[in-house]
């Protein structure tokens, strides 16, 4: 699993080859980290060198997210062709854990404590 540390290195071959720098890259990093702290760091650090390869802007979390999760569509399909044993869980395309990633659950915990509610479909006490 990518630690900051990790995504700090990601980033800083990004600032170095976009010539972007975040304001506050302490932020940046924790930022992105919220994104990827469930994936892989192999997978990750791959995604982000095909990036830097490949395109000629910055990229966004979510096109990371989408490479992540067509290396990991890939690394699924091997085993469904029976070339390889079933990967771990956090090697595998969302479709086929149905897991939500940290963030989601954050969000979600986020919204119950601002909607006051305890948990998702439960009715307010008395009704």
């Amino acid at each position: 699993m990518m630690t900051e540390k990790d995504v700090g290195v990601c980033l800083a071959a990004v600032f170095e080859f976009y010539g972007k720098q975040s304001a506050n890259p302490k932020e940046a990093i924790k930022l992105w980290h919220r994104y990827l702290c469930d994936e892989p760091k192999e997978i990750v650090q791959a995604a982000f060198d095909k990036w830097i390869a490949t395109e000629k802007f910055a990229p966004k979390p979510a096109e990371i997210l989408e490479l992540i999760e067509k290396a990991k569509s890939e690394i699924f399909s091997r085993y469904l062709t029976g070339e390889t044993r079933r990967p771990p869980d956090e090697y595998c395309p969302r479709y086929a854990t149905r897991k939500p990633k940290a963030y989601e659950l954050e969000n979600e915990q986020r919204i119950l404590q601002a909607l006051d509610i305890k948990q998702i479909g439960a009715m307010p006490e008395g009704e």
